[in-house]
């Protein structure tokens, strides 16, 4: 469960920071006022994020679950992760904001963004290995 978590909270918290840094550079944020405004959009991200990937996550723990209980290499395991979130972030995002495929910069940026960080967790989180129970047979 911590694995899913960290790739959670990682996903749901760096990928708006990162988007809004690089909306940022192409965009007129010449007053306080706007990189309040800025900020308080960033902090409505993080929490939409958090609330509509609950879904996802869960299918995530799911798959995480069953192929760990398989003889399936951790970079296998992180493998088939990675093709599932790739499609569940264009899926959410496309559910959400059927515009999404218009191809604007914007709309790009985020699905790539958001892409690339689920992704990047992914692999770069430690995958723990399924416990395995040992059985006392003393009789």
């Amino acid at each position: 469960m911590k694995y899913l978590i960290k790739v959670w909270l990682f996903t749901t918290i760096i990928s708006p920071i990162l988007v809004f840094m690089i909306w940022g550079v192409f965009s007129d944020i010449s007053s306080l006022k706007a990189l309040l405004e800025l900020g308080t959009v960033l902090v409505i991200y993080i929490l939409f994020g958090l609330v509509l990937s609950f879904p996802v996550m869960i299918f995530f723990w799911i798959i995480q679950m069953i192929l760990k209980n398989t003889s399936l290499s951790k970079n296998i395991i992180k493998l088939v992760l990675s093709i599932y979130s790739i499609g569940s972030v264009w899926i959410a995002l496309y559910t959400f904001d059927k515009r999404f495929f218009e191809n604007e910069f914007e709309d790009i940026i985020l699905v790539g963004i958001y892409t690339l960080t689920i992704v990047f967790g992914v692999w770069f989180f430690k995958l723990n290995e399924a416990k395995k129970t040992v059985h006392n047979s003393s009789l």
